[in-house]
């Protein structure tokens, strides 16, 4: 999606780390290779691969693999931080939503949005 290549590309820009995580991993049409070949496509090889970019597959209908990226996260911020002062953290979102399924049930007609924080 564009907003991904963007964030990647700023991230790349700012040389910081990047943690992947791929969500919707619940569905039978996924596709994790792909992803990965994408991924890498753009300069971000998986640590699967034997490279060092983290990626995390995710469900959030499921529940599933928000544990291991925040814990991903977190080391990393330990290795990156250690002995430097701390600096604001920034991320996108890039969702999806369905008619009646977005926030609050609020009808949006599935426009795709991203998030900065």
């Amino acid at each position: 999606m564009p907003q991904t290549v963007e964030a990647i590309d700023h991230a790349k820009a700012a040389d910081v780390p990047i943690i992947v995580a791929v969500n919707k991993m619940d569905r039978p049409d996924a596709n994790p290779e792909r992803v990965l070949q994408q991924l890498s496509e753009r300069g971000l090889v998986p640590e699967q691969w034997a490279a060092t970019t983290i990626v995390v597959q995710i469900s959030a209908l499921q529940g599933t693999g928000s544990t291991t990226c925040s814990s991903s996260c977190s080391s990393v911020a330990e290795v990156e931080d250690s002995g430097r002062a701390p600096r604001p953290c920034r991320g996108v979102l890039e969702a999806e939503l369905e008619v009646g399924r977005g926030p609050g049930g609020d009808g949006h007609r599935g426009e795709r949005h991203a998030a900065r924080r």
